[in-house]
């Protein structure tokens, strides 16, 4: 979890914070957001000018902070870009790199009123807005000013033939996956563009059916459209099912036509991911209203997941 200061002194930042950037404001409400493990993120109501807002304070931890260089101001800056841009994405409304604000560095963005849905009344429908949406990201100008997006050292898989797998239980098949993924000189073909990095359902808020931000940017990067793609679908098999991942993929394809010959290699590397902390993932599904995913229900999901990528890569 985030390393976080007392709810009490983070609540006399944020008064005292409030009454420099909104003066006359008025705080009523303060509360802790789910979700959040590589940041602790803290959602706050106030009144100003008989406006009732909301803000999110984002705060990355220990570890984020130590190991990430400029993480508090790069994810400030590409949300202003996105935002910009036109994506649906939380507007950046302050950042402080310090302690001096909030404890310690942290940023506000607005606060988007919805929630992800993994419930959805019209499947059809939530695919064919996720699968735009990821479209329209995958066409988003990487050259705007201020994104702070890496861009990938190299888009091919020589990483599975250089190093080592690292040591996971057998159920992962991470060896397996590595000595399929080191055996061929994978080169990526399609052209490079500004990924999400983890665009699954829990990253997407819906309000009235209505997909309406696409939140979590702390790992995006400019590579090979497939890694989203991939990603994506391993998570859709486990929400919705296989049929749903298919259904996702056809319809991305018809919105961005690429070449997908080695989607199955990228397949096999995003079911890399989970293999040394599924428990983990499975608990954020509990409070997304979908305890049926347990980490059992996933291992099996993954196998499945597996074996459909080999059987494609074997054809």
């Amino acid at each position: 979890m985030a390393n976080q200061i007392t709810t009490a002194a983070l609540q006399s930042h944020i008064e005292t914070w409030l009454a420099a950037f909104h003066p006359g404001s008025s705080l009523f409400r303060i509360w802790q957001l789910n979700g959040g493990i590589s940041s602790a993120m803290t959602a706050f109501s106030f009144t100003h000018d008989g406006e009732t807002r909301t803000y999110i304070l984002r705060q990355p931890n220990d570890w984020s902070l130590s190991n990430i260089p400029d993480c508090v101001r790069d994810e400030y800056s590409r949300l202003g870009a996105l935002h910009r841009g036109g994506l649906p994405v939380q507007a950046p409304v302050f950042c402080d790199e310090t302690d001096r604000n909030f404890g310690r560095p942290g940023f506000v963005i607005e606060f988007v009123d919805g929630a992800p849905d993994l419930n959805p009344q019209d499947l059809s429908d939530y695919l064919d807005q996720f699968a735009r949406r990821l479209s329209q990201i995958h066409s988003f100008d990487t050259h705007v000013p201020d994104l702070a997006v890496p861009v990938k050292r190299t888009r091919s898989f020589e990483r599975f033939r250089d190093e080592t797998p690292p040591q996971a239980d057998p159920v992962y098949q991470v060896e397996r996956i590595w000595k399929v993924l080191a055996a061929s000189d994978w080169q990526s073909v399609n052209d490079q563009v500004l990924l999400h990095g983890d665009y699954w359902p829990g990253n997407i808020l819906w309000r009235g059916g209505v997909l309406v931000a696409v939140i979590d940017w702390e790992e995006p990067e400019i590579n090979d459209p497939l890694l989203d793609l991939a990603i994506s679908r391993l998570d859709l098999w486990w929400v919705f099912g296989r049929q749903a991942m298919e259904d996702f993929t056809e319809r991305y394809l018809a919105l961005r036509p690429i070449d997908t010959t080695l989607l199955p290699a990228w397949d096999l590397r995003s079911a890399l991911r989970p293999a040394s902390n599924i428990e983990v993932w499975a608990a954020a599904y509990t409070p997304l209203e979908r305890p049926d995913i347990t980490a059992d229900y996933m291992l099996k999901t993954h196998a499945g997941f597996v074996e459909q990528a080999m059987d494609a890569l074997a054809h």
